[in-house]
């Protein structure tokens, strides 16, 4: 059977580390500790009002994709990554 695209609970945004294996989401915030690592996630194309795809969510560090680019965070990183969630993958 195909998997099924629903709609997620649309609440308030949480930290990407939240996200489930394969739910989708928008990034509405970097809460960062310096200006320098929200300089650098944004420079990546880890910005607010980007799509966000969590493909691996690990207890030590979390892949996901945005865009075309796949990324690998730990903890601290994708904790300050804050994203509505959109959809979720269900099979």
């Amino acid at each position: 059977m195909p998997a099924q695209i629903q709609s997620a609970n649309q609440g308030t945004a949480r930290p990407l580390s939240l996200l489930e294996v394969g739910q989708v989401g928008w990034i509405v915030s970097l809460e960062t500790k310096t200006a320098e690592n929200k300089q650098e996630l944004t420079s990546l194309g880890i910005s607010p009002q980007a799509i966000v795809r969590m493909f691996a969510n690990h207890k030590s560090h979390f892949i996901f994709k945005v865009g075309d680019k796949k990324f690998v965070a730990d903890k601290e990183i994708a904790a300050g990554i804050m994203v509505q969630p959109l959809f979720k993958r269900s099979l």
